[in-house]
């Protein structure tokens, strides 16, 4: 703030640009952190591999058939966000 002063930048927004534009955006650092993450699971599958293949058992448990309402459903859906997309440009 001082040196802000010192260098004759005294307007507020032009305060609040410098001090904006001092730290990356969060999208930046959420792909920064990302790029870690996967690199950090890479290394550490090559470290220390697992000793058998994961093998999933369907039990029957669970009714798995498809919903009927899947294609309509999904459709609509996508009518209502391009329409919102549409309203909101």
């Amino acid at each position: 703030m001082d040196a802000a002063v010192v260098s004759n930048i005294t307007d507020l927004a032009q305060l609040a640009l410098i001090e904006a534009q001092a730290y990356p955006h969060f999208l930046d650092v959420m792909a920064i952190l990302f790029t870690l993450n996967i690199i950090i699971m890479l290394i550490i599958g090559k470290l220390y591999p697992t000793e058998y293949a994961f093998v999933h058992d369907y039990t029957k448990q669970v009714d798995i058939t498809p919903w009927k309402y899947t294609k309509l459903v999904g459709g609509i859906i996508c009518v209502i966000v391009i329409s919102i997309y549409i309203y909101f440009a």
